[in-house]
C-alpha cells in the first residue's frame, strides 16, 4: 500500500469498518489534485472526508453514534482540525505525527 499504513488492515481485522481516504490534496493522482491542499487545511479535504462518512452511514455500513477517526502527518492535522469543526460527530479520534499547537 504505497500511500497508506497498515492501520486500516489492523482495524478491519479487529472488526472495524476502515476507510482509507485519498481526499483532495493527497498523493498519487497528479499535481492538480495534490495542489488543492495549497488552499489550506479544511477547504476541500474535510468536506471530502465528511462526504465519505455521510455515504457509509447512509448505506448502513456505520453507526452514526459510534464513529471514530484517525490520521497521521497531514492526516493527523486534518483529524485535529476536523474534530474541532464537527464537535460531536466522532466519539474517538487518533491524531499522530501532526503539526499542531
Amino acid at each position: 500500500m504505497p500511500y497508506f499504513s497498515n492501520w486500516h488492515e489492523l482495524g478491519a481485522f479487529a472488526g472495524y469498518l476502515t476507510i482509507p481516504l485519498n481526499y483532495r490534496g493527497g498523493q498519487g493522482r497528479g499535481h492538480a489534485f495534490a495542489a488543492s491542499a495549497n488552499t489550506g487545511i479544511g477547504v476541500y479535504d474535510c468536506p471530502d472526508c465528511g462526504s465519505m462518512v455521510d455515504e457509509v452511514v447512509k448505506r448502513g455500513w456505520a453507526d452514526p453514534e459510534r464513529l471514530g477517526v484517525a490520521g497521521w502527518s497531514y492526516g493527523g492535522s486534518l483529524v485535529a482540525w476536523g474534530v474541532t469543526q464537527t464537535k460531536t460527530r466522532y466519539k474517538a479520534a487518533i491524531v499522530g505525527g501532526a503539526a499542531t499547537d
